[in-house]
C-alpha cells in the first residue's frame, strides 16, 4: 500500500524535491557572487535573470524532447544526479572567478564583466533545473489516465513551489546560522540524493546498493574535515595574493581578515571596509569634524571605528561615544585579530559598540550628538547608498544638537575632477543642501562634507582649526598645523565650491541617483562604454516608456487573431517580468530601509513561493469551470497586478516614515520581507489556470499537453528574465521605484485590455 502510494506520488515527490534543492543552490549561489562582486546589489538581479533565462532554455530544450523521450523517470534521476554535482562545483568556479579573470580580489569590477559573469556561470545548473522540471510534467501527465487532463501539472507546480518556499524558509533558520555555504551545498546533495534513491522503485539491488555506496562516501566526506578543508582551499583560491588570517560566513555576509605587513584588513561581502593603521584615512575622517565644531562632546560614528577612527576619536578627552556596527562578528574577529593595545580602544569606557544597523539607530535614537560621522566609504551598493540619501539627512538632522555638525567622506581627487565625479559630489552636495542650511566641502583625494543645521556652524577656517587643535591638546601625523593651511586653502576651497555651485540631482530611497553615479564614475576607470549608455538611457523621457504598453498591446491584437492562445502566453510572460520586478524592487527597498538584504534574501525569495503555492491552491478550486468562467477569472487576476505595483511605493513610505513602525523594526522588516507573498499569490493563481485554459482549447495528447505546459513555464521565466535584468540596470537607476511602479502597471493593463479583446477564445468557449 505505502509502496503504491510512493509510486502515484513520485511525480509530486520529485517537484517538491527539485524546488526544494533550486531555492537553496539559489540563495548559496546569489549569495557566493555577491561576495565575490563586492556586495553590488547589481548581481542579484542580473543573476536572477540568468536563472530564469537558462530555466527556460532548459525547459523549451525538454519540450521538444518530451515527444522523443519516454523514459521520463530516468532522464529525471540523471537530472537529479546532475544537479547534486554541478552545486558545489558551480560554488568552487564561482570562488575561482577572480584569479580566472585576472583580478584581484577586494578590487571593485567593472559592470559589464559582473553582468557576463553572473549570468554565465549560472548556466549549466539551471539548465538542469528547467529541463528538470518539464519532464516531471512530461512524467505526470504520462501516468494519468486522461493525459489531456492538468490536475497533475498543476501540482507539479504546486508541489515546486512549496519546496522552494520551505528551503527558503529551513535556510533563512537554520543552514543560513550553522553550516558555511560549501557545507550547506554538500547538505543537500546527499539529501538529495537519498531522497531519490528512496522513490527508485528498480529491482536492481547491485544499482541501489552502488548507489548506496557513493551517497556513504559523500555523506563522510561531509562530516570529515574534507569539506572544511575544501572551503579553505577555494578560499585561498578566491583571495590569491592575500595571506587570509581568518574568514567566516556570517548570516549578514561574508568576513575576510588579512594580513600584510603587520597590518590586517578586513573585507566584508569583498569590499575593502578599513586598513588599521591607516593613520591619514582616520585623521582625516575623525579631526576636520571635530575640529570643526566647537565642543564636541557626544559623538555617533557609523563606519571605519576600528581601523583607527575610534583611537582618533579617543583623543578628545571629554568625548562620549556611540559606535554602530551591524555585525558582531566584525567586532569579534577584529578583537582576535589586533594587537592587545587596539582591543583597550574597543573596550573603553568611553565608546558604546551598538551591534545595530545604523540608519535604524538613527531613526530610533533618543539621544542628541554634537558630531556624526559616517565614515562608509563610497555608495559602491544600495546598503551605503541609503547614508547619502536625503531622507537619511533629515533624520541625522533630528538627532543634532542645535550646532551640531554631520560628516561623511567620498573618493574623489587630489588635482582634476572629471565629469562624471563632478557630477557625483554635486548630487551629494545638492542633496545634503535639502536639508542643512550650511554645507562645505574639503577637497582631496577624499572629498569631505560637512553639515550644519544652522547657518555658519560649519567651521572650516584653517588659523580656527589650528588653534583648537592646540588648545585641545590632540597630537597628529596629518592634521597638523603644516598641512591644514593647504588642505583648506583659499584656492582650493573657491575652486570646489565653484564646482558644486552647479546643481545636482537629489539622491532619495525611492530613487538612489548617487549610487548610480558613482558605477558610472568607477566604470571609467575601465572604458567610456557604461557611462556613454547610461547618458543616452537618462534621455529618455519617462513618457517615452508608455510605447512598451502600446506595442506590447498592437502585437497581442495580431496575434490574438491567429490564435485563442496567443493572449494567454503573452499574459504569462508579462506576469513573469511583473513579478519578478516585484522581487527586485522589494530587494532595493529593503536595502534601502533596513540595509541587511544579504541576511534576508532567503526569507524574501521563500515568501514568493509561499504566495505560489497559495495561488495554486486557490487555482484548483476553479478547474471545474468551463472554458468562459475560467477566463473570467484570469482576467480577474489580471486586474489584480495592475493594481499590486500602485500600493507598492505607498507601502514602502508607510514604512519608512512611520514612528510606530519604526519602533517595532524587527518585526516590520520581516513583515517587509513578506511583501512578495502577494506577488507570488497572483502569479500562482495565473500559470495552473493559463495551463488549465490551454489544454481545454488544445485537447490533444498527452506529451502536447505536458509541451504546453513547460513552454508557458518558459514564457514565464522568460518575461521575468528579461524584468529582472532591465529593472536594475536600468529602470529603476534611472527612473526610480515609483515610476518603475506605475510603467509596469501600464504594461500589465495593456494586457488586460488585449484579453478583453481576446475574440479567439470567446469562439473556443
Amino acid at each position: 500500500m505505502l509502496a503504491d502510494n510512493i509510486k502515484n506520488s513520485k511525480h509530486k515527490i520529485m517537484a517538491f524535491l527539485l524546488g526544494f534543492v533550486s531555492i537553496i543552490s539559489q540563495i548559496i549561489l546569489m549569495r557566493e557572487l555577491f561576495a565575490v562582486f563586492c556586495g553590488n546589489e547589481l548581481v542579484y538581479a542580473v543573476f536572477l535573470a540568468g536563472w530564469l533565462f537558462w530555466i527556460a532554455a532548459g525547459s523549451c530544450i525538454a519540450s521538444l524532447l518530451i515527444g522523443r523521450i519516454k523514459k521520463y523517470f530516468s532522464t529525471i534521476y540523471f537530472l537529479f544526479y546532475s544537479f547534486c554535482i554541478l552545486l558545489p562545483a558551480t560554488i568552487i568556479l564561482i570562488r575561482s572567478i577572480r584569479p580566472i579573470i585576472g583580478m584581484p580580489a577586494g578590487e571593485m569590477v567593472s559592470i559589464l564583466p559582473i553582468c557576463v559573469i553572473t549570468f554565465l556561470i549560472v548556466a549549466p545548473i539551471t539548465v538542469v533545473f528547467g529541463m528538470a522540471y518539464s519532464f516531471i510534467c512530461g512524467f505526470s501527465v504520462s501516468i494519468q489516465n486522461n493525459p489531456s487532463q492538468t490536475d497533475d501539472i498543476s501540482k507539479v507546480y504546486l508541489w515546486e513551489s512549496l519546496g522552494s518556499a520551505i528551503a527558503g524558509i529551513l535556510f533563512s533558520l537554520v543552514l543560513i546560522n550553522l553550516f558555511s555555504a560549501m557545507r550547506s551545498a554538500f547538505i543537500v546533495s546527499v539529501l538529495c540524493l537519498f531522497a531519490i534513491l528512496l522513490i527508485d522503485d528498480k529491482k536492481v539491488k547491485y544499482l541501489k546498493m552502488k548507489m548506496l555506496i557513493r551517497i556513504s562516501i559523500i555523506a563522510i566526506l561531509l562530516f570529515s574535515s574534507l569539506v572544511p578543508a575544501i572551503d579553505r582551499l577555494t578560499r585561498e583560491i578566491q583571495w590569491k595574493g592575500f595571506d587570509i588570517a581568518e574568514v567566516k560566513d556570517s548570516i549578514y555576509g561574508n568576513i575576510v581578515i588579512t594580513r600584510s605587513e603587520g597590518k590586517i584588513s578586513l573585507f566584508e561581502n569583498g569590499l575593502h571596509v578599513f586598513t588599521a593603521g591607516d593613520v591619514l584615512i582616520s585623521e582625516e575622517t575623525v579631526h576636520y569634524p571635530m575640529l570643526s565644531h566647537s565642543g564636541p562632546k557626544s559623538v555617533l560614528m557609523i563606519g571605519n571605528g576600528l581601523g583607527g577612527g575610534l583611537q582618533e576619536l579617543l583623543k578628545y578627552r571629554d568625548v562620549q561615544v556611540d559606535y554602530v556596527e551591524l555585525d558582531p562578528m566584525v567586532i569579534e574577529m577584529t578583537k582576535r585579530n589586533v594587537p592587545d593595545a587596539d582591543i583597550k580602544i574597543i573596550e573603553d569606557k568611553r565608546v558604546h559598540i551598538v551591534n545595530q544597523d545604523g540608519r535604524a539607530f538613527v531613526k530610533r535614537s533618543k539621544g542628541k550628538y554634537d558630531v556624526v560621522i559616517i565614515a562608509l566609504g563610497d555608495p559602491y551598493t544600495a546598503v551605503i547608498n541609503r547614508y547619502y540619501t536625503v531622507e537619511f539627512f533629515k533624520e541625522v538632522e533630528k538627532i543634532l544638537n542645535t550646532d551640531g555638525i554631520l560628516s561623511l567622506s567620498v573618493t574623489s581627487s587630489e588635482n582634476y575632477l572629471n565629469k562624471e565625479t563632478k557630477e557625483y559630489l554635486r548630487s551629494i552636495n545638492t542633496t545634503l543642501k535639502q536639508v542643512f542650511s550650511d554645507v562645505k566641502a574639503i577637497p582631496g583625494d577624499s572629498n569631505i562634507f560637512l553639515a550644519g543645521g544652522s547657518k555658519s556652524s560649519v567651521e572650516i577656517d584653517p588659523d580656527m582649526l589650528i588653534e583648537r587643535l592646540k588648545n585641545r591638546r590632540i597630537k597628529t601625523d596629518y592634521v597638523s598645523e603644516y598641512y591644514i593651511p593647504f588642505k583648506l586653502s583659499y584656492l582650493r576651497i573657491n575652486d570646489i565650491n565653484k564646482i558644486l555651485g552647479v546643481k545636482g540631482d537629489i539622491n532619495s530611497d525611492m530613487r538612489s541617483i548617487t549610487y548610480l553615479n558613482n558605477l558610472i564614475v568607477y566604470s571609467t576607470n575601465f572604458n567610456t562604454t557604461f557611462r556613454n549608455i547610461f547618458e543616452k538611457l537618462r534621455r529618455i523621457k519617462f513618457y517615452y516608456l508608455g510605447l512598451i504598453p502600446l506595442g506590447v498591446f498592437i502585437a497581442g491584437f495580431f496575434l490574438n487573431k491567429k490564435t485563442a492562445t496567443g493572449p494567454i502566453s503573452i499574459s504569462i510572460m508579462t506576469t513573469g517580468f511583473s513579478e519578478i520586478l516585484f522581487q527586485i524592487i522589494v530587494i532595493f527597498a529593503f536595502q534601502s530601509l533596513y540595509g541587511y538584504g544579504y541576511y534576508k534574501i532567503g526569507f524574501i525569495i521563500s515568501s514568493f513561493m509561499f504566495g505560489l503555492v497559495l495561488g495554486v491552491l486557490v487555482a484548483e478550486k476553479f478547474y471545474r469551470y468551463d472554458l468562459q468562467k475560467l477566463f473570467s477569472v484570469y482576467k480577474k487576476t489580471q486586474m489584480s497586478i495592475c493594481f499590486y505595483p500602485l500600493v507598492l511605493p505607498l507601502v514602502f513610505i508607510y514604512f519608512g516614515d512611520f514612528i510606530f513602525v519604526q519602533r517595532f523594526m524587527g518585526l516590520f522588516a520581516t513583515v517587509f520581507a513578506a511583501l512578495p507573498v502577494i506577488a507570488g499569490f497572483i502569479g500562482g493563481m495565473q500559470y495552473p489556470l493559463a495551463t488549465r485554459i490551454v489544454s481545454i482549447i488544445n485537447n490533444k495528447r498527452e506529451e502536447i499537453v505536458a509541451s504546453s505546459a513547460g513552454m508557458l513555464y518558459a514564457m514565464d521565466v522568460l518575461g521575468a528574465s528579461f524584468g529582472a535584468f532591465v529593472a536594475a540596470t536600468f529602470l529603476i537607476p534611472v527612473y526610480g521605484i515609483i515610476k518603475v511602479a506605475i510603467f509596469c502597471s501600464m504594461t500589465n493593463f495593456a494586457v488586460l485590455l488585449l484579453l478583453f479583446c481576446n475574440e479567439k477564445l470567446r469562439e473556443n468557449s
